[in-house]
Formats: structure tokens, C-alpha cells, sequence
């Protein structure tokens, strides 16, 4: 955005945005102008039109650096196809005062996008999900069911038997739920043992619902567990490659509050 001096008067401050408003420009034949489009930008030549401000298309080949951006808004350009995290100051602080600011310009710290891991194999979205403390569990629980089973129902023909080993299809098809879990099970009276080994089986089932939904809730939010990183000492451990704009690169080297020496080998630098 270009200031026409000749008609402007004054300072105009718009109201803040997070959303900076990105400019195209989209040529025909049977127009001799070019026309401006792209998101928010009706109101952006609302804006120009009622300010006196003249519109220009100035392509940008790469990032332009902080100083030389301060110097286009202190001359009165603007550009509009620039994201504010290209503005990053050197030092926290205010902003020059010869700056005078035609639209809002964000000011933000730092910013490192992390990849994501893999993708992982298609068998580990059955065995992964459930993590190791279930499949653990309903190993070891399919042999402790059928153990009980030996003491509660042995004397009921045709169902459970005082061998383990017949007993663990019967405790595996307790476990999943199944219809052939079905049994004669007197619950009016009850005897003592029964009434623990059903009480034992609500425990064990409880313990692996409440696994079951943590580890599938983990799941769908985010298929891939990653540490978070907070910190500097984070991004080092990880050994993940950061790829970044050399100019960007450049001017992390120059804060004084943030020591990359030790990120070097992880930086790939790209134009």
C-alpha cells in the first residue's frame, strides 16, 4: 500500500487484526488495470479509497529482513501479501516511533513448526492403540478368570470344569463380551465365592475400560505421541531437522537471549 502524499493527512490506525489480509492480483485481457482480489481485500480498498491510498503490486522474491521493512513503513509502503511474523523484533521492546503503521503489523517472538513423526504401519493401529498394560492385562487376565472359574463354576455341567486350560476359552469369551459367555449363574442366593469372583471381574473390567478409553482417546486426538517441546533444551534433545528461512536463521543468530550455537547441526536453511 503506497501513501499518496499529495492527499493524505494524518495517521490512519485500523483496527487490530490477527488475521493479516494476504493481496493477489489477477490479470484478463479485456482489462488494461489489474484487479486486486484475495481475502478481506474489499475492505482493504474501501480502506484505500476513503484514506486517499493508491494500490501497487510489488512482488516479493524472498523475505525481506526487519530493517528493511521498519525503513518501507517509515516511508509510507505497506505491504500487504506479508504475514506480521516476517516482522520480528531484535530486542523486546516498542517499536521505533518514526514507524507510523498505515494496517496493524503483528509482533511476535519466534516460532519453530515441528514435524510429525512417520506415519505408522498399518498393523500397529490394532496393537497400538491398546498399549501394552491392556494386552497385558487381558493376557494375564484370561488365566486368572479361568482360575477363578475352577472354584465357582466346576460343579455346573457343560460349562466350566476344574481344569484351567478348558476354562480359558470360557474366561477369554467373559473378557470380550461374548455370547458364549453365557452360564447358569444362580445370583438370587448367592454364595460368598461367587459373589467375589463377580466382584473381582467388575475390578478387572473397570481397570481395562478406563485404559481402553485413555489410550483410544490419545489415539484419535493425536495418532502420534510426541514430547512436547517447550524449551530450547527440548528442541536439542529431540534431534528433529528444522527446516527455516535463512533469514530467519540469520536473525535467531543475532538475539542475544537465545543461544542456537547447539542447534546448528539440526537447521537446514532454505531461500
Amino acid at each position: 500500500m503506497l501513501v499518496d502524499t499529495d492527499l493524505a493527512t494524518g495517521v490512519i490506525r485500523s483496527p487490530y487484526s490477527f488475521d493479516m489480509p494476504h493481496a493477489f492480483i489477477f490479470n484478463e485481457s479485456q482489462h488494461r488495470e489489474p484487479i486486486f482480489c484475495g481475502s478481506y481485500m474489499e475492505m482493504v480498498k474501501h480502506f484505500a479509497r476513503a484514506q486517499h491510498y493508491q494500490l501497487l503490486l510489488d512482488p516479493v522474491d524472498s523475505l525481506p529482513k526487519k530493517s528493511v521493512l521498519e525503513k518501507s513503513l517509515a516511508s509510507g509502503v505497506y505491504n500487504l501479501s506479508l504475514h506480521g511474523v516476517t516482522m520480528r523484533p531484535d530486542i523486546i521492546g516498542e517499536p521505533p516511533s518514526v514507524t507510523g503503521y498505515s494496517y496493524p503489523l503483528e509482533m511476535m517472538t519466534n516460532c519453530v513448526m515441528v514435524p510429525l513423526a512417520p506415519e505408522l504401519p498399518k498393523w500397529m493401529y490394532m496393537v497400538w492403540p491398546l498399549g501394552r498394560y491392556i494386552w497385558t492385562c487381558l493376557f494375564v487376565g484370561t488365566f486368572y478368570v479361568a482360575l477363578l472359574l475352577r472354584y465357582v463354576h466346576w460343579r455346573e455341567p457343560g460349562n466350566a470344569t476344574r481344569s484351567i486350560t478348558r476354562n480359558v476359552l470360557h474366561a477369554m469369551a467373559i473378557l470380550m463380551f461374548s455370547p458364549n459367555m453365557n452360564m447358569t449363574v444362580k445370583l438370587k442366593h448367592a454364595s460368598l465365592r461367587v459373589i467375589v469372583f463377580y466382584t473381582l471381574l467388575f475390578v478387572l473390567g473397570f481397570i481395562l475400560t478406563n485404559y481402553h478409553l485413555s489410550h483410544m482417546t490419545a489415539f484419535d486426538m493425536k495418532p502420534v505421541f510426541l514430547r512436547p517441546i517447550d524449551t530450547w533444551s527440548d528442541l536439542i534433545h529431540s534431534r528433529l531437522r528444522i527446516i527455516i528461512h535463512d533469514t530467519l536463521l540469520e536473525e535467531l543468530r543475532w538475539l542475544p537471549v537465545v543461544n542456537t550455537t547447539s542447534l546448528d547441526p539440526q537447521f537446514e536453511a532454505r531461500s
